[in-house]
């Protein structure tokens, strides 16, 4: 193994115990996923193939497909949030600046005849 493969897999490790840390999802949360999901698909897909297609086995194929899906899904909504979130506070403040600067403008006053 190369010292570049080595030096992903511990950057994985890494990202999944800082996650556990810290809190939130990575990169390295999502890679260590997908591939619990895939290996998941891979046995039932095999268990169906050997037994035939047994009702329960496909009902839990189904429930994991559904589950896969949502939390995909999930993540992606988090993660535009999180990028939106910085984007809005950005744009708050901008808002607020000519806010502020509209209230320090003193105002027109007529003079009556």
């Amino acid at each position: 193994m190369t010292s570049t493969g080595l030096e992903s897999k511990n950057s994985v490790i890494a990202d999944v115990v800082d996650s556990v840390v810290s809190g939130g999802v990575n990169n390295g949360v999502m890679k260590v996923f997908n591939v619990a999901f895939a290996a998941l698909f891979l046995v039932l897909s095999s268990l169906i193939y050997l037994t035939g297609p047994n009702l329960y086995l496909v009902a839990i194929m189904v429930i994991n497909a559904f589950l896969f899906s949502t939390i995909q899904y999930i993540v992606a909504e988090y993660y535009k949030a999180k990028n939106s979130g910085k984007d809005g506070d950005k744009k708050e403040k901008n808002e607020s600046a000519e806010k502020k600067s509209e209230q320090d403008k003193p105002k027109k006053v007529r003079k009556r005849i």
